[in-house]
């Protein structure tokens, strides 16, 4: 097959149209690295490599791009890229690449995920470890990171200012005291806080102890 002409499609695509009226899209990345120009003949298993690298070229700009939005586990990032029909052998092969060079690191990912979680103060630690396992990171890890953030006996200052701004949002207006206490109760206990760390702060707030 050859080559009749090269017609850009965007920024990051141009479209190798043949003689027989064949038409590949690939990146321009693939053209630049294969040299390839107006003109040249392609056989069939340079037409066959040359897909190949451009569907490794496109997993490769899809995941950079769903990094630059914020930072990914691999296991998170593996499985929206294979829901964008990527195939998942050539996902998992990227994504080593990316491991290999340090573009994807999943114990550095669950330390930002961690420190930024706890920041904001919605949730315990327990329940942003639980949300670790959950994208999929390595027990290792997650034991790694609680070596490193000790659990400590949670603030209970702080999740009492959790539980009173939700005490006043609208949907707690005009309930009884028992069932705002039991509706607060099932939201901590959503948020992964232990049960006598809870039980302290209902009683700081209603001035009750519960048996």
């Amino acid at each position: 097959m050859t080559i009749e002409r090269i017609v850009s499609r965007g920024q990051e695509s141009a479209e190798i149209i043949f003689s027989g009226g064949q038409k590949l899209r690939v990146s321009k990345i693939v053209i630049y690295e294969k040299a390839i120009r107006k003109g040249d003949d392609i056989d069939s298993e340079l037409f066959s490599e040359l897909l190949l690298l451009d569907k490794k070229v496109r997993i490769k700009e899809r995941a950079l791009l769903l990094l630059s939005r914020r930072p990914h586990g691999r296991e998170e990032l593996k499985l929206k890229l294979i829901q964008k029909k990527f195939e998942k052998d050539l996902v998992t092969e990227v994504l080593q690449s990316f491991i290999d060079s340090g573009l994807l690191n999943d114990k550095e990912f669950s330390i930002l995920f961690y420190n930024d979680r706890l920041n904001r103060g919605k949730d315990s630690k327990r329940k942003i470890l639980h949300d670790l396992r959950m994208k999929g990171i390595d027990r290792k890890i997650i034991d790694e990171i609680r070596v490193l953030f000790p659990d400590d006996e949670e603030n209970i200052s702080d999740i009492r200012k959790i539980a009173e701004k939700k005490l006043s949002s609208y949907s707690y207006q005009n309930k009884d005291v028992k069932t705002k206490k039991s509706n607060l109760y099932n939201f901590l206990l959503s948020k992964g806080y232990d049960y006598e760390v809870i039980r302290k702060v209902l009683a700081g707030i209603f001035d009750t102890v519960d048996d």
